[in-house]
């Protein structure tokens, strides 16, 4: 599928996003609004929270559990960690004031914003795979389904155990 990628400015957008890399994530020659998440409306229509926790744990790195100038930026974009030393103290994030093991961290955490969308696209796919999620709308099963191929009921499964996923608990 071809996205039409037009640039879009977000609320999302913060001092550390100075690229403003959020782009139309929908099909190329789409009718209405460019989105960046237009496969999560739905979900977030029934489950706001899980379609809130999609696009957190696919664009964001982890969030520090306390807040000092040693613990580093707080959910930052991941693509924003991509950025050199250099780039990124014009941002005001001084990485060589940072510990090793939080620099490590967040440069772990880094992703393209094209990785980023990959991610989140699955997550939206593998959320409507688990048992006793809600049916997807057409529109989101198709754009879903042709990025991944058919969402099949309780095939999403727990990485480790291979146990199905219940959406009650996950939600």
């Amino acid at each position: 599928m071809i996205l039409c990628q037009k640039a879009l400015r977000t609320r999302t957008n913060s001092k550390y996003d100075p690229a403003q890399l959020h782009r139309c994530q929908r099909e190329a020659g789409h009718t209405g609004n460019c989105a960046e998440f237009a496969y999560l409306e739905h979900i977030k229509s029934v489950a706001p929270r899980v379609a809130a926790k999609i696009v957190r744990d696919a664009t964001k790195t982890t969030g520090a559990s306390w807040k000092s100038e040693d613990a580093g930026p707080n959910r930052i974009s991941r693509w924003t960690m991509l950025l050199s030393d250099e780039e990124l103290l014009a941002l005001k994030i001084n990485m060589a004031g940072l510990k090793p093991w939080v620099v490590a961290k967040l440069r772990q955490k880094a992703a393209s914003y094209e990785d980023c969308m990959s991610s989140a696209r699955y997550l939206g796919w593998s959320v409507y795979g688990m048992e006793g999620a809600p049916e997807p709308d057409q529109d989101a099963r198709m754009y879903l389904e042709s990025h991944f191929g058919p969402i099949a009921k309780g095939a999403t499964g727990c990485l480790i155990c291979k146990a199905p996923l219940c959406f009650k608990l996950f939600h």
